[in-house]
């Protein structure tokens, strides 16, 4: 693992899209991957996070899956983003809302969902 500084050092700002597939709520700084994810864009590009469905109200995740996510992330999603020295992080029930504003706190203007299903939630972000 690196850390995310060095996807700018070893791409120079040349990337169309970069991807973090059900991994940003695992970061322990996503603001600082977001950040670096922005640098290391090629002008136009995009950042795709496929992440765990969540609505955006703790409450209202209930069910199989919710039950499902939430052991999964108080199992490993949150204890690796504690081991890199937790400063924001997401868990696995993060949700649009927390995922937007970590995104926008990383330099992105424009953060949509393009799909979702019940076990995930697409969303793409652009400068």
């Amino acid at each position: 693992m690196a850390p995310a500084t060095a996807l700018l050092e070893a791409t120079g700002g040349a990337l169309d899209l970069i991807c973090f597939m059900d991994a940003f709520h695992d970061l322990g700084d996503p603001v600082a991957a977001a950040r670096a994810a922005r640098a290391a864009l090629a002008t136009g590009g995009a950042v795709l996070l496929v992440e765990p469905f969540a609505h955006d109200v703790p409450e209202a995740n209930v069910g199989p899956v919710a039950r499902m996510y939430y052991a999964a992330s108080t199992a490993l999603c949150t204890q690796n983003a504690l081991h890199q020295g937790d400063r924001d992080g997401l868990g696995a029930q993060a949700g649009f809302a927390a995922l937007a504003a970590v995104l926008g706190a990383g330099g992105f203007g424009h953060v949509r969902v393009v799909a979702q299903t019940p076990f995930n939630l697409v969303i793409e972000a652009r400068l």
